[in-house]
């Protein structure tokens, strides 16, 4: 991984079957935006404004981003909102999406459009949204694990049976008896 942080391409490409929540007022003007992580105070990533005023927008918004945490456990967090003109309506949340980019399949195809389905806040599904996301693939790669001296002391070793999962600690003969009385 070096010295730089592993980057992450995305292009938004579109959204489809979305909620008008904005109906009492007019059409639909959705924009998206995305961060890592749980932290809201770490920058956010937006998309223009599409102004087809339809259910069905179209972004095709390219981004490469240095990512603030290691792939393996890094929170991807998009939502799509409504940008209404008068500044107290903006709180419109028409769709969100959150998964961890351990679990992005074949992660290394920057040509994959994927799709996922959105909800709304109240957790009922809310169209869907078309992403590319692609990671050089030595993005990632697993930092080293740290082998607890009581296990190296006894002969074990790490084995990482697939990428992206937990790793799994063995012993090559079984733990010495107790000495003495255990406590």
């Amino acid at each position: 991984m070096g010295d730089s942080a592993p980057e992450l391409e995305i292009t938004i490409i579109s959204a489809k079957h979305l909620k008008n929540v904005n109906w009492r007022n007019g059409d639909l003007r959705p924009y998206a935006t995305f961060w890592f992580n749980y932290n809201y105070d770490k920058p956010r990533h937006t998309t223009k404004v599409d102004d087809s005023n339809s259910t069905k927008p179209v972004w095709n918004e390219h981004f490469v981003i240095g990512l603030p945490f290691p792939p393996y456990s890094t929170f991807f967090n998009l939502e799509i909102r409504h940008n209404a003109q008068p500044l107290h309506l903006r709180k419109h949340l028409v769709g969100t999406l959150l998964f961890k980019l351990k679990d992005l399949p074949d992660p290394e195809n920057s040509k994959l459009i994927r799709k996922f389905d959105l909800t709304r806040p109240s957790g009922r599904p809310n169209g869907k949204i078309h992403l590319k996301l692609a990671f050089p693939e030595s993005a990632l790669s697993y930092p080293p694990v740290f082998i607890p001296p009581e296990v190296a002391k006894m002969g074990g070793w790490i084995e990482v049976v697939e990428p992206r999962q937990e790793t799994k600690v063995h012993l090559t003969h079984p733990r010495p008896p107790y000495e003495g009385v255990p406590p």
